[in-house]
């Protein structure tokens, strides 16, 4: 099986499609971290061309809260730049702040989550996630029944609008970074 992953959505594209046109043979599976959720949408607008153009067997999107960067605590590693990072946690903030007399109020990851996994589902890419602790597995797991439920989008979808705009607002909707390992 040949794969790959960590590149920029331009340079796995041109890559696939070179190996297809080199080799004669597509990639099994190109898997793109950070561009499918609540901050980065941008995959949903290339699968069409690693499907069609480089005639990729699988594309499949990975962390749908962007390394992290969409939950309270974002890792001090992140690549993001200062400004993208100012912003979501500003987003977070505020969140927090309006759902603070809402009895049952989704946090801002479940929302996070609740969204990746609703365009995935609809855009026909799988998703993956990585999970540390026992807690986020059953966030995650009850996030997805909630969605398969038709629960999901009721309980986020105010949410969901408000954070897109204030994403847009601050112009670091569907922005991405560079990850200097692949510099």
């Amino acid at each position: 099986m040949t794969t790959i992953i960590g590149y920029s959505l331009p340079t796995l594209l041109r890559i696939s499609i070179l190996v297809f046109h080199e080799t004669g043979k597509p990639l099994d599976v190109v898997m793109s971290y950070s561009h499918l959720n609540l901050q980065n949408r941008t995959l949903e607008t290339f699968r069409s061309a690693f499907l069609e153009r480089a005639k990729v067997k699988h594309v499949v999107s990975a962390s749908p809260l962007s390394m992290g960067l969409l939950s309270p605590k974002p890792p001090v590693w992140h690549h993001a730049s200062n400004e993208i990072k100012a912003v979501v946690a500003n987003a977070i903030a505020l969140h927090n702040k309006r759902i603070g007399g809402e009895q049952n109020g989704p946090t801002f990851s479940e929302v996070a989550l609740g969204y990746a996994f609703e365009r995935a589902f609809e855009a026909q890419i799988p998703t993956v996630s990585g999970l540390c602790h026992t807690e986020e597995v059953h966030t995650c797991a009850r996030v997805w029944h909630e969605l398969q439920s038709g629960a999901g989008m009721k309980k986020w979808g105010t949410h969901v609008e408000a954070i897109l705009n204030f994403f847009k607002d601050a112009d670091i909707l569907d922005q991405s970074w560079t990850n200097p390992g692949f510099i």
